[in-house]
């Protein structure tokens, strides 16, 4: 009896196993940003424009859209971009830093005199032509008045405002080093029904593969038994 509830308890355990195995793909497919982690947040004054209330409060809100979105964000001002353009630097600055595809940098550039927004991943989706030339419109706004605190704050506000108004499905990146269009395609929710729907036929699957392997071991169980015991208990006795 002790033995037959072990066989049982293992055969549970396999199923519970095998099914788990099953709804993996369905809930990592499952678009909860919120369950993951923050992006990374860096604020680098190299030209030295920000007092350091400015500088937690552009931390305080950089964390804040991170957190909301899980995208990296990088605030940064330079006095000197080795001859590089703005958009050079900004990019290049990402590809030093960034811990993941999806992120931007806002840049002060004070060598080249210019302000930029670069994108990354699945923000450039979010942050159209258009939206980006209205988010540096209010960001040169901010600036033209010396107020660089609230030129990065602008381009802070500015992605966020284009992350809530959402992505529109005629919307398209153009790869620049192999021509290629893309658009952008939503991950799929896992609904209910189709949870459910998984769940079941993970438990068929498992009991179905633990009623095969059940048969097996009786099958070797009765050679087992035939070609070894029954002749050492026929010679005993």
């Amino acid at each position: 009896m002790k033995k037959a509830r072990t066989n049982t308890i293992k055969r549970i355990e396999t199923a519970l196993l095998l099914i788990g195995m099953l709804l993996l793909p369905a809930a990592m497919s499952h678009p909860a940003r919120a369950a993951s982690s923050a992006g990374d947040v860096i604020l680098e004054d190299l030209a030295d424009l920000l007092s350091q209330e400015e500088k937690n409060d552009l931390l305080s809100r950089g964390r804040s859209l991170a957190a909301k979105t899980g995208w990296d964000v990088y605030m940064v001002t330079t006095d000197d971009t080795s001859g590089r353009e703005a958009r050079d630097y900004a990019e290049d600055y990402y590809m030093a830093h960034y811990r993941q595809d999806d992120g931007f940098v806002s840049l002060i550039d004070m060598d080249n005199r210019e302000i930029y927004l670069a994108t990354s991943g699945e923000v450039i989706y979010y942050v159209t032509d258009d939206r980006r030339d209205d988010i540096l419109d209010k960001a040169f706004d901010a600036i033209s008045r010396g107020d660089y605190s609230g030129c990065i704050r602008a381009m802070l506000d500015g992605v966020d405002r284009a992350r809530s108004a959402g992505v529109d499905s005629s919307h398209y990146t153009y790869n620049e080093d192999t021509g290629k269009v893309e658009y952008y395609t939503p991950p799929k929710a896992v609904t209910l029904p189709e949870a459910c729907a998984a769940g079941l036929l993970g438990l068929i699957s498992a009991l179905g593969m633990n009623g095969i392997i059940s048969s097996s071991y009786k099958k070797k169980g009765k050679k087992y038994y035939s070609a070894w015991s029954s002749p050492k208990k026929m010679k005993v006795k």
